[in-house]
């Protein structure tokens, strides 16, 4: 399970991401019901006045798979010199599903 929060992208680009579901499941061992996208429909300037794009990613802790899921995000939403800041968080125990703790 990660429920994964988009900001400074499109809906279009996270939608196309989605279709990746299925890679994503082996790269960091979670079942494709449990994956959630979604779209925070912000802008993310930084100091300098670049555009970026940050993705927070709530999910039970995987540490052996922070820097491969950072990776595949950097691929994927970085072409053309476009800065990834990817930040973790750690929700163990704390996610209910249909009144049902996961994880």
């Amino acid at each position: 399970m990660p429920i994964i929060k988009f900001s400074g992208t499109t809906q279009k680009q996270i939608e196309e991401y989605s279709k990746k579901v299925d890679e994503i499941c082996e790269l960091i061992v979670a079942k494709k019901e449990n994956i959630f996208f979604i779209n925070q429909d912000v802008d993310v300037v930084r100091g300098n006045g670049e555009y970026s794009i940050i993705v927070n990613v709530e999910w039970m802790s995987r540490l052996d798979k922070q820097q491969i899921f950072a990776d595949h995000l950097k691929s994927f939403f970085g072409k053309e010199g476009t800065t990834v800041g990817v930040i973790f968080y750690d929700i163990n125990e704390k996610f209910y599903l249909n009144g049902k703790k996961v994880g």
